[in-house]
């Protein structure tokens, strides 16, 4: 949980959830864990690379977009204090919701010592 809540403050917007967001909230976004991989590395020290998603959802199309893009010109190639975030999957349109919401959603490899 930890990882999340760093990209949360990194995002740092209003409405930023993780795990999943509340079906009344049309404005938000959310950071969803997937899955990653743990290999050992030179001198036998850990390389993690959790991935997570990132899923912008709003009543204007237009608005989502720019708002996805924004947090993802704030989150590429990030370095942070051990570790740095990197885009495995750029920002694409996912569809629109039951109640007609647009859906955008982007990868990232949250990578953790090796680098």
């Amino acid at each position: 949980m930890y990882e999340e809540e760093q990209i949360r403050s990194i995002i740092n917007l209003p409405n930023t959830y993780i795990g999943e967001a509340p079906i009344d909230v049309d404005d938000c976004q959310w950071i969803r864990s997937g899955s990653g991989v743990s290999r050992i590395h030179f001198a036998k020290e850990t390389y993690d690379k959790p991935h997570f998603s990132i899923v912008c959802r709003g009543v204007k199309n237009r608005e989502v977009k720019e708002r996805t893009r924004q947090i993802y010109d704030t989150i590429k190639n990030y370095v942070g204090n051990g570790f740095v975030i990197i885009i495995s999957r750029l920002p694409h349109f996912v569809g629109r919701d039951d109640k007609g919401r647009t859906l955008y959603s982007f990868r990232i490899e949250y990578q953790l010592g090796g680098y």
